[in-house]
């Protein structure tokens, strides 16, 4: 028998290894190395970045007082990052941040108390949040401030050297946990305001609207408090820096007093003395905003959590771990409208309905897809940003670059994302059943698959943003950017499922197979050529005096030509692989 605490403890470590479970890595791996690999990928920004200040501070010139002004930068870019990455891991882990049906599923028949399992679950959380914040902050905590410091020639006190080291952990960790509170706090109200049910459907969408969110704010937010203002007091990175001066700083107006300056020293370090001292009574403000908004935080996150899991526990225990949905009558009316327009061959309607039901049952599918989709609005944001803030006059009337390439980056990013996710099994121990019904020529198979994509994808994103256009460019100009982007779309789909030798979402996956770390030049090049290149091809056919119809024509020979080498590179082939085995170097036979 195990006793309450070792039971606790049996159950945290069973929870916490949950935040591991993922489709990507194969049943087989050691879990503990898998562990080890994510944290050193996530100490690695860090590590890097701590190495190239080194640069910063290696001059011997400049002054303490100089040192403090430049570094504040350079701690807010700490500070933001801590929690940019706690709050992006802690929104990957959402499924996993309490406990779910299958919780309830697999351990509520067991004599095991609730209060054991919420218990068990908070202190797998807390080993979470540690290991991660150590991870991103273990480094740079012990060297940031010694690189501040060094060629100043300064040998400070342990006790004040400490107090630098303490305001750098202080702030970086507690910007890590306000953010990791932040999307418990965020999770929690969902579920309880909507309910499991509704949840499930709202999920996702909050976790990619968060995501583009916060790494829009990382980028747009000043990193400086100079000139204060509404986007200093309202920034929670700049509420830690304010707090990281408080604790630190003092200790840096004692290294300024033990510095020996050169007379064309004293003006530079004047002025940046008077800039710097400027700064403490907002510094003053921004830290008790910190210390509030920690606070304020833990209290809502953790009222919302204990919330949503009094008021829906019940529920989840008599809920299976699945609940396949029921089909509906408009589902059915499509379905049928499919099978008679885009889908005629019994073999491509198999694989047409699997590929959307895969896609549309599997959170973890829809995660990666909303991740790559993810990147591409942050491209466009990055580029659009600075022309929307220009507002040059032809922005809102006449199609240009900036504007023709957005659905360009944005398709780019989908059909990629695509791609990847094909070679993800949706449930692998199911795949026999296509090992001994696929037989026949694979284009058969594969049209269906690539006519989900064209019907339930290109054809939704190209109309969503349809509209938008023909209000900024007129219906002409619209119409034909719409055109032009689901030829390119459907040429870069071939392209990509030229050589797919794996029926989407049934194979075995090899994390890492495929050369990715020898080609991966070619993905940014193809990204130019897709987005940047044709954009800049469109905007001349679009221009008066331009020729549309050559490029429309031009696009279609080259979509037909990658059609017909396709059929005859499948038609070489007799089936699709089921198991994917490593690459010939990485295969060791157990030796």
């Amino acid at each position: 028998m195990v006793n309450a605490r070792g039971q606790g403890r049996l159950l945290a470590r069973h929870f916490f290894w949950r935040f591991l479970d993922n489709d990507l890595i194969s049943p087989d791996s050691d879990v503990h190395e898998m562990a080890a690999l994510g944290l050193a990928f996530l100490a690695v920004p860090s590590l890097l970045g701590t190495g190239l200040f080194l640069f910063t501070y290696a001059t011997p010139f400049a002054t303490p007082y100089q040192r403090l002004v430049t570094a504040l930068s350079d701690k807010y870019l700490y500070i933001a990052w801590s929690m940019l990455v706690m709050s992006m891991v802690t929104l990957v882990e959402w499924d996993a941040l309490s406990l779910d049906a299958r919780d309830y599923a697999v351990l509520g028949a067991l004599p095991i108390p609730p209060r054991a399992l919420l218990a068990g679950k908070l202190l797998a959380l807390a080993g979470f949040v540690i290991a991660v914040i150590v991870a991103v902050n273990a480094v740079p905590t012990i060297l940031f401030p010694l690189i501040s410091l060094s060629a100043t020639g300064l040998t400070l006190p342990l006790s004040q050297a400490g107090r630098m080291v303490l305001g750098h952990a202080v702030s970086c960790v507690g910007a890590a946990v306000f953010g990791f509170l932040a999307i418990l706090a965020l999770r929690g109200l969902l579920l309880t305001v909507l309910g499991p049910r509704w949840f499930r459907h709202v999920a996702l969408p909050a976790q990619f609207a968060v995501a583009v969110g916060l790494v829009i704010a990382f980028v747009s937010l000043p990193s400086s408090p100079a000139g204060g203002g509404a986007a200093v007091l309202l920034s929670p990175p700049m509420w830690f820096l304010g707090l990281y001066e408080i604790i630190s700083g003092p200790t840096m107006f004692r290294a300024a007093g033990l510095f020996e300056l050169q007379k064309w020293q004293v003006a530079r370090e004047h002025r940046a003395r008077d800039l710097y001292l400027s700064y403490q009574p907002m510094f003053s403000d921004l830290a008790m905003a910190a210390v509030a908004a920690l606070a304020v935080a833990a209290a809502v996150a953790f009222a919302l959590y204990f919330a949503a899991h009094f008021r829906h526990a019940a529920h989840l225990r008599q809920t299976d771990a699945s609940q396949p949905a029921g089909a509906h009558r408009l589902r059915r009316r499509l379905a049928g409208l499919a099978r008679r327009v885009l889908v005629r061959d019994p073999l491509a309607q198999a694989t047409f309905f699997f590929t959307l039901q895969a896609l549309g049952r599997s959170v973890r599918h829809k995660l990666y897809v909303a991740a790559y989709l993810a990147a591409g609005v942050l491209i466009t944001y990055v580029t659009l940003a600075p022309v929307i803030v220009r507002r040059p006059a032809w922005l809102f009337t006449t199609p240009r670059l900036p504007t023709l390439w957005v659905q360009l980056v944005l398709s780019f990013f989908l059909l990629v994302g695509l791609r990847a996710v094909f070679a993800i099994p949706a449930e692998l121990r199911a795949n026999w059943l296509f090992r001994l019904t696929v037989v026949g020529d694979p284009r058969r198979y594969l049209a269906g698959v690539r006519r989900a994509v064209e019907a339930c994808v290109v054809a939704p994103l190209f109309l969503v943003l349809l509209p938008l256009h023909a209000m900024l460019w007129g219906p002409r100009a619209a119409l034909l950017h719409a055109v032009f982007g689901v030829l390119w779309a459907l040429v870069l789909l071939d392209v990509l499922m030229l050589h797919l030798e794996k029926l989407p979402f049934t194979c075995s996956h090899v994390s890492g197979k495929g050369g990715i770390r020898a080609f991966w030049p070619v993905y940014p090049a193809g990204f130019i050529i897709y987005a940047y290149w044709f954009a800049r091809r469109e905007e001349q056919a679009l221009a008066p005096g331009g020729s549309p119809v050559v490029l429309a024509l031009v696009l279609l020979v080259v979509l037909i030509g990658l059609r017909l080498y396709r059929d005859r590179q499948f038609a070489r082939r007799s089936g699709f692989v089921f198991s994917e085995l490593p690459d010939t170097a990485a295969i060791t036979l157990e030796l």
